[in-house]
């Protein structure tokens, strides 16, 4: 990597600021989220949280926690320009406010000849600071959406995956094999963090609708 970034591996992280349509019922551009929770058909409010995001990128393993966060649960991240035997990462992050909350991740990754072909690896590691990472997906960067379905909880290592104040991260290391029969063309793939309060609910292995 150059000065400048990398010359022809260029992995481009950008933020969403605008909330999206989670299952926590986000609305308006600070991610205000509604946490809901069914009882005999019935739907309960048990408060509101606050979530942000960040990314850093960079080419070999994923790069250290970003630093800095905007409002919103959504990162979209593109590869463009690729060429066989390319690697990188990314460290994708989701901060939690307004209470202690599990963080949760689904994915969009539309198939193309690049993403078919992109080697993918994905992992928790909760909060951002602990010193293991807990396995999620390894297959190619098309089928990360499918394997997340409708959300997977990230869980930790340590003793409580209840985050307060402080951030979950997702690394992502990628690769494009030496042998791969595609030279250029583009990727890409959206990431969606959501949160569901700890208090007064039980954790859920899979799914984050309630």
């Amino acid at each position: 990597m150059t000065a400048d970034g990398p010359s022809r591996r260029r992995l481009l992280g950008a933020l969403t600021a605008a909330a999206g349509t989670g299952f926590l019922g986000a609305t308006g551009v600070y991610a205000t989220l509604s946490d809901r929770e069914v009882v005999g058909g019935n739907v309960f409010t048990s408060g509101s949280l606050g979530l942000a995001v960040g990314a850093a990128t960079a080419d070999g393993e994923p790069p250290a926690p970003p630093t800095t966060f905007e409002d919103g649960q959504t990162l979209s991240v593109s590869f463009d320009d690729l060429t066989p035997g390319d690697t990188g990462g990314v460290t994708a992050a989701g901060q939690v406010s307004g209470g202690a909350a599990r963080l949760w991740l689904t994915a969009t990754t539309p198939s193309t000849r690049l993403a078919d072909q992109l080697v993918v690896s994905v992992a928790s590691r909760v909060p951002c600071s602990a010193t293991a990472t807990t396995a999620i997906y390894d297959g190619s960067l098309s089928g990360l959406g499918a394997a997340l379905g409708d959300g997977v909880r990230l869980t930790t290592t340590e003793s409580d995956d209840c985050l307060d104040g402080v951030a979950g991260c997702v690394e992502l290391s990628w690769s494009l094999p030496s042998d791969a029969s595609v030279d250029g063309g583009t990727a890409a793939a959206t990431l969606q963090f959501g949160a569901r309060q700890c208090r007064h609910t039980t954790p859920r292995p899979v799914g984050w609708s309630p």
